[in-house]
C-alpha cells in the first residue's frame, strides 16, 4: 500500500470524501497521481510506502474536525467551564444516530479508523471531570448537556414551501438575512424571492408556532436532494436536512428559477444568491424561466433586488461599462480590470509580454519587473545590494574565504583573478609583487607560486 506525501506541508493527502489517508495499491498508481497533483497545485508530492500509521491518526481525525466532516458538539464550547474533555478523542456528533456521540476510543482504535458510538451521559461520567464536586449538581448537569444534545441535533420535523406567497412570507417573517426584508425595501417592482415560487427551488424552513415565526430556512432543490445557506437555528435545521437524506452541496448549478421582469425598467428581479452567482435564459422556456449556472452571463449578487448591469472589476470592486484590460497577479492568473484601473494600478512588463498589476511589481536594473520573472531570471549581486539580470559570479572578499555573488560588470571593476589559484577575488585582497603586472591573493603566498613553479 502507498500513500502520498505534500512535500511543502509533509503530510499525508486525505481523501476528500472521507478526510481517511488517500491509498494505492501500486506504488506505480500512487507515483502517477502524485505526478498529476503537483502539476494541478504547483506543490511538489511524492509517493510513500506504508510503513507505519500509529500516528498518522490523528492528522486523518483532525482533519475531519477542520473540514466539517465531523460536526463538533456545541455544547463542548457551551460547557467548557464545567467539564474538561481529554485531548485527541476528536468527540463528534455521530453520523449514524444524531442523538449520541462518537469519539476515538483508543490510539489503536484510532489507528484502524473505528470510531466508538456512545449516549451522552455515559460519555460525560466514564471520560470526563467535573468542575463541580456534589454528585446532584453533577447529575443535574449530565442531563442539562443531554437535553441541549437532543434538542440540538435530534432529528426535527421541517416544512417545505414552494409557491412565491409562501417563500416571501416565511422570508418576511423568519431569520434576518439581505433577502428578509419587506417588499417595499426593495428597487424590484416584487419582493425579489418570489423568482423560488413554483421553480427547481424551494424553501425549507422550521417554525416556531408559539411566536408564529420561522425559526430557521435553506433553498432546498428536492429533486436532487441538496440545500444551501442555512440560516437562523443553523444546527437543528442542518440536522434535520442531512436526516432526510438532503447534501449540503450548497450549488444548484442547472436549478431553474421565475424569470421576472420589474414593472419600472426593462430589468430582471433577482435575489442575492448565495454561492453560484449568475444565470442565465433557460434555452427550452426562455419567457419563464432562468437557469442558475457557473456560466451564466447575468449576475445575481446585488441585494437591491435587481440584476447586476456592467462587468464587474476586482480592482475597483465595482460593476463598470467600457473597455477591460485582463491583468496578471500570478504567472498564470490573470483578472479583469476597467481599463481606468489598468492604466493607474497596473504596467506592461516587457519581460513577461503582458500586464502586471502594480502590487506585484520590483525592480531590476532599473527596471519595473514582475515579482515572479525577479524570481526566477534575477540574481541578487550583493556587492550592490541589487537584483540583477546580468550574469553574475562567485567572488572571494576577505581572509577568511567567505564569498559573494558579483555581477560581472562589477567584478571587471573592483575584483581580479588570481595569478596563483586562477580563483575571483576583491580587490581589496590584490597584492602585486615586484616586477610581475599579474596580481596574487593576499591569502596565496609567493613561496607557494615558487614551489609550483
Amino acid at each position: 500500500m502507498f500513500q502520498i506525501l505534500n512535500l511543502q506541508t509533509n503530510e499525508f493527502v486525505l481523501e476528500p470524501q472521507t478526510y481517511g489517508f488517500l491509498r494505492f495499491e501500486s506504488g506505480q498508481m500512487a507515483a502517477q497521481y502524485a505526478i498529476e497533483l503537483t502539476e494541478k497545485t504547483a506543490i511538489k508530492h511524492q509517493p510513500r510506502k506504508i510503513v507505519d500509521q500509529s500516528s498518522n491518526w490523528i492528522q486523518r481525525e483532525q482533519a475531519r474536525i477542520d473540514s466539517g466532516f465531523y460536526t463538533v458538539p456545541s455544547w463542548i464550547e457551551k460547557y467548557k467551564d464545567q467539564i474538561t474533555i481529554p485531548p485527541n478523542l476528536f468527540v463528534h456528533v455521530s453520523k449514524l444516530d444524531s442523538a449520541k456521540i462518537a469519539f476515538t476510543q483508543t490510539p489503536e482504535k484510532g489507528a484502524s479508523d473505528i470510531q466508538t458510538q456512545i449516549r451522552i451521559g455515559a460519555f460525560l461520567l466514564e471520560y470526563c471531570q467535573f468542575t463541580i464536586e456534589s454528585d446532584v449538581n453533577k447529575s443535574a448537569l449530565i442531563q442539562e448537556i443531554a437535553l441541549d444534545h437532543a434538542t440540538t441535533y435530534a432529528p426535527q420535523e421541517f416544512k417545505i414551501a414552494t409557491s412565491a406567497d409562501a417563500i416571501q412570507r416565511i422570508y418576511e417573517n423568519g431569520p434576518n438575512s439581505c433577502m428578509s426584508h419587506p417588499a417595499d425595501d426593495y428597487e424590484s417592482s416584487c419582493h425579489p424571492v418570489r423568482v423560488y415560487g413554483d421553480s427547481d427551488l424551494s424553501l425549507a424552513y422550521l417554525f416556531d408556532e408559539e411566536n408564529n415565526r420561522a425559526t430557521a430556512r435553506a433553498l432546498v432543490w428536492q429533486e436532487k436532494k441538496i440545500f444551501g445557506r442555512v440560516y437562523g437555528d443553523i444546527e437543528r435545521l442542518t440536522n434535520a436536512l442531512k436526516t432526510a437524506g438532503y447534501n449540503n452541496e450548497r450549488s444548484f448549478n442547472g436549478a431553474r428559477i421565475r424569470r421576472i421582469m420589474c414593472d419600472q425598467n426593462d430589468v430582471l428581479v433577482l435575489p442575492y444568491l448565495d454561492g453560484i452567482q449568475t444565470v442565465c435564459r433557460d434555452p427550452v422556456d426562455p419567457s419563464n424561466f432562468l437557469i442558475i449556472s457557473r456560466d451564466g452571463d447575468i449576475t445575481a449578487d446585488k441585494t437591491n433586488g435587481l440584476q447586476q448591469t456592467g462587468i464587474y472589476c476586482e480592482s475597483c470592486d465595482s460593476y463598470e461599462t467600457g473597455d477591460f484590460r485582463a491583468v496578471y497577479v500570478a504567472r498564470r492568473h490573470s483578472v479583469e480590470w476597467c481599463e481606468h484601473c489598468a492604466d493607474n494600478n497596473a504596467f506592461y512588463c516587457e519581460r513577461f509580454e503582458d500586464w502586471v498589476a502594480d502590487r506585484y511589481a520590483t525592480r531590476v536594473d532599473g527596471e519595473m519587473v514582475a515579482e515572479w520573472v525577479a524570481e526566477e531570471d534575477a540574481i541578487y549581486c550583493e556587492y550592490s545590494e541589487e537584483w540583477t539580470f546580468e550574469p553574475c559570479v562567485s567572488v572571494i572578499i576577505n581572509d577568511h574565504g567567505d564569498e559573494q555573488m558579483w555581477r560581472e560588470s562589477l567584478f571587471s571593476d573592483h575584483g581580479f583573478v588570481c595569478r596563483i589559484d586562477g580563483q575571483k577575488y576583491s580587490n581589496e585582497l590584490a597584492v602585486y609583487d615586484d616586477g610581475i603586472d599579474e596580481p596574487r591573493a593576499s591569502v596565496n603566498e609567493i613561496e607557494q607560486e615558487e614551489n609550483e613553479q
